[in-house]
């Protein structure tokens, strides 16, 4: 390859790497923030993922009656699913769809795939209402709404599409720019490799 070329090639693959790598960075710290979102929450959330553990641990109350008492504190909100408290410090997380969630699909609207509703925590041994946090207060759910979605609307679809390209056209240019002389051109050839 000439001279004049290779430098073509490097400035065509600097420009490249300029353009993408905010996306890139942007992508992989999010990423993190996601990956990283259960040992964030235990953290943040401790005292209502998890209770103290009374003197007898068997004696959890029933998981009817641990439902009966988020539904009798929040009428108006209707079951959607419950997670039981798996180990001993554990609270039950009893999950509530908003009231007027579901009346939003009909209307025209939609939640973009997101929770509409909240969690409710029970300690599982004396069916207490510990708290209560909408499900997009959650740092998994906001870490992923922010590395999933944050980009995808329409607006800004053509900037990933951007990004996307030209890390194709990094991807292209690194190979070109890597790939030995041959041996004639006073290279290692294929021995670089």
């Amino acid at each position: 390859m000439s001279h004049t070329l290779h430098r073509l090639f490097w400035r065509i693959h600097f420009w490249a790497g300029l353009i993408s790598a905010p996306i890139v960075v942007f992508a992989a710290l999010t990423g993190l923030f996601y990956a990283l979102s259960p040992q964030i929450e235990a953290r943040l959330y401790a005292d209502l993922d998890h209770v103290n553990v009374p003197a007898n641990p068997a004696m959890k109350a029933s998981l009817d009656l641990q439902v009966a008492a988020v539904l009798a504190s929040h009428p108006h909100e209707a079951l959607r699913h419950v997670v039981p408290a798996q180990g001993h410090t554990d609270s039950t997380q009893v999950y509530l769809q908003a009231a007027h969630a579901h009346h939003t699909a009909s209307q025209g609207e939609h939640d973009h795939g997101l929770p509409t509703g909240s969690i409710v925590y029970i300690n599982p041994y004396t069916a207490q209402v510990l708290g209560q946090l909408p499900e997009l207060q959650r740092f998994k759910t906001w870490s992923k709404k922010l590395h999933s979605s944050a980009l995808q609307g329409d607006g800004w679809r053509w900037l990933i599409e951007l990004g996307a390209s030209w890390m194709l056209v990094l991807f292209a240019t690194g190979l070109v720019l890597w790939w030995p002389k041959p041996q004639s051109q006073g290279g290692p050839g294929w021995r670089a490799l």
